[in-house]
């Protein structure tokens, strides 16, 4: 299930990997992020009330749009890596905004 909020919150408007690193620190898994409300987004570092009504949303329809992601990927035999499975190229984990998913 990790795997699938990370690619939630890959696919979320106005979220990036480093802004979604800092939430993931700031709330304790991706799970929470994306089940946060608006006001717990506002919490974070560099979120304000525009903004995060907008990542609330955006989340919301990323929620529907990454399980048929995940689909799509295994209908065409591919499998999506999130930034914790060992499958996961160290050498990007050393750069300073590697992406949640690959």
């Amino acid at each position: 299930m990790a795997r699938m909020h990370d690619l939630q919150l890959a696919l979320t408007s106005g979220i990036g990997p480093i802004l979604a690193r800092r939430l993931i620190a700031a709330m304790g898994s991706a799970q929470r992020v994306c089940s946060a409300s608006i006001h717990e987004l506002q919490l974070a570092e560099g979120i304000g009330t525009t903004r995060s009504r907008a990542i609330y949303q955006s989340l919301k329809e990323a929620a529907d749009a990454a399980p048929r992601e995940m689909e799509r990927a295994h209908q065409a035999g591919i499998e999506i890596i999130a930034g914790d499975d060992p499958q996961y190229p160290p050498l990007l984990r050393t750069i300073p905004d590697p992406p949640l998913v690959l």
